[in-house]
């Protein structure tokens, strides 16, 4: 008895072991030869608008985006900026973070920025998003994330994706290798994003 007790325990703790959790996958992030800390510097003062395509979570339209600008807005120990998802006045000009959710194939960065909004549906789980922080038609900075398991723009998860991802797009040290716009990101990394 005492043998099966133990056996049942041990095969409990093996599956539990085995279960799905929440896993976060970032892919190649990308730096383009625009980007600088002196770009950086002088969004400071003013928001950068953020626009979501695609919301595999199904929420009223802005609320999504206004979820993620807010995200982004909280990260910590990274460049202080403020995003917002509403037309502002005193919206940094020409600048936005692109976030696709619909991205099927992967288009180069600077399709995401150059391309105007497609219809609005449901992506199938994992989530998988493309960042890419533009000015004007060009990428400045761009990053793949994948998101496994979750249901609610609310979890610690998805939350952490987005920083992560917001880091990304504005490293403290740009690396010295650059890329260009046109060059599309891998959307696996054998990495996980912390």
């Amino acid at each position: 008895m005492r043998g099966l007790l133990a056996l049942t325990l041990l095969m409990g703790g093996w599956l539990a072991g085995c279960a799905p959790g929440p896993v976060r996958v970032m892919s190649e992030h990308a730096v383009m030869p625009d980007y600088s800390s002196d770009v950086v510097e002088g969004l400071r003062d003013r928001p950068i608008k953020v626009e979501v395509r695609g919301d595999p979570f199904g929420l009223p339209a802005g609320a999504f985006a206004g979820q993620i600008a807010a995200a982004m807005t909280d990260v910590r120990e990274a460049p202080a900026l403020v995003f917002s998802s509403h037309e502002l006045p005193d919206l940094a000009p020409g600048y936005r973070v692109v976030w696709d959710f619909a991205a099927r194939r992967g288009p180069a960065p600077d399709e995401l920025c150059a391309a105007a909004a497609p219809p609005t549906e449901r992506p199938p789980l994992p989530i998988d998003a493309y960042a890419v922080l533009c000015r004007d038609a060009k990428a400045l900075s761009a990053v793949r994330v994948r998101l496994y398991y979750t249901d609610t723009p609310n979890s610690l998860e998805f939350i952490a994706l987005v920083d992560a991802a917001t880091r990304a797009l504005f490293p403290d040290r740009p690396p010295a290798f650059r890329r260009v716009g046109t060059s599309r990101l891998a959307p696996w990394a054998p990495h996980v994003a912390r």
